[in-house]
């Protein structure tokens, strides 16, 4: 007699799945405040040990929804050049900033709560890593002839992002994203033209 294979995605899988999109929803709706094991336990319709079994907190919980949102939103750009490929981060750091989760995001950076307010450096450490991904490969390209810091480079990009999110509350939609990074690419080229 064969032993029954385990589904792959099968109930573990969709009940992480509830518990996270739960998680989401109260970040949503009411802030990271009101995220609790109860109020989870009781949004996604399970017991609170099962969120326990994989989280150990809000804390968790609330790291795992963003973890899940990087996993989502957060590709390595690899259109040939310098230019494109920054084109591609900044679009897609702006788009999860318009997205439902980019409030979030924002807000958990003003939290009082210490342990929730590093929470964004997830997604931030990710963009660092695939802005240093893209300058390798233009230096690979010969388009940049020394290193250039990716996390300057990235201040530089979305610096209009964080103006309009945490300051003049702009909206995102006007930020001339080609202008943008034309500026930054002739900076950081001549930067390594003259290093």
């Amino acid at each position: 007699m064969s032993t029954p294979q385990r589904r792959p995605g099968g109930r573990t899988a969709r009940v992480r799945r509830q518990i996270l999109e739960a998680t989401a929803d109260i970040l949503a709706e009411e802030g990271a405040e009101a995220v609790t094991v109860s109020a989870v336990a009781a949004r996604a319709g399970v017991h609170h040990t099962t969120i326990y079994r994989s989280w150990n907190d809000r804390r968790s919980l609330i790291e795992g929804v963003i973890a899940g949102v990087v996993d989502l939103s957060v590709r390595l750009p690899d259109r040939g050049n310098l230019r494109d490929d920054l084109t591609e981060l900044l679009e897609s750091i702006i788009a999860l900033l318009q997205s439902q989760m980019g409030p979030i995001l924002v807000a958990l950076t003003r939290s009082p709560d210490e342990s929730l307010a590093n929470l964004p450096q997830i997604h931030w450490k990710m963009r660092v890593e695939h802005c240093a991904a893209i300058l390798a490969r233009a230096r690979d390209r010969g388009e940049l002839t020394a290193d250039v810091d990716p996390r300057l480079v990235l201040d530089l990009l979305t610096g209009p992002n964080h103006r309009r999110t945490q300051i003049t509350r702009e909206p995102l939609n006007d930020i001339d994203v080609t202008r943008t990074v034309d500026i930054v690419v002739r900076g950081i080229t001549q930067l390594t033209a003259d290093g």
